[in-house]
């Protein structure tokens, strides 16, 4: 495991490649480097539970209909198992059954984590699902994998300072 560290604030990363080989301990390790011609890291994004992937597979799901690429439900979970550094589905599940605690969202990690998500996400669902690269941007833009869901923004409190 990889630390990566931000101002204040301490969280690991699980990095692992394409070969299922763990990327070492150091703590300036840059999980987005490439390692070579062949292996690139995938930073693991951890979640509490299934719901939330689940949710965000069948957003993908329509997202690429309303683009006229029809899959399965159960090929969406395996591409997005694979967008958030899992080898399929079933490794997903069975690790976010375990998990005590997510990844930060996008809005707490700083603007690079957050590019460079976007990128890994968005790459890897061009490769997946064979579509162009600008539509798996779009459709990264729309149902942003770890981000905050519409109804959970809603739902934030306005922060603001007491009236003097």
């Amino acid at each position: 495991m990889g630390k990566l560290h931000l101002p204040d604030v301490k969280i690991t990363v699980r990095v692992v490649c394409q070969m299922g080989r763990c990327v070492g301990d150091a703590p300036d390790l840059n999980p987005y480097e490439r390692l070579s011609a062949t292996q690139e890291p995938v930073v693991r994004i951890d979640f509490v539970g299934a719901g939330h992937p689940r949710t965000v597979a069948k957003s993908l799901k329509r997202a690429l209909a309303a683009r006229g690429k029809e899959i399965g439900l159960r090929r969406c979970e395996e591409i997005f198992a694979k967008m958030t550094g899992y080898q399929n589905w079933h490794e997903l599940h069975v690790v976010t059954a375990r998990t005590m605690v997510a990844s930060m969202k996008d809005m707490e990690v700083g603007e690079a984590e957050a590019g460079a998500r976007r990128e890994q996400f968005a790459s890897r669902l061009s490769e997946l699902a064979q579509i162009d690269r600008a539509v798996a941007d779009d459709i990264v833009d729309q149902i942003r994998p770890t981000g905050l869901r519409k109804k959970a923004e809603a739902s934030l409190p306005e922060v603001g300072f007491p009236a003097p």
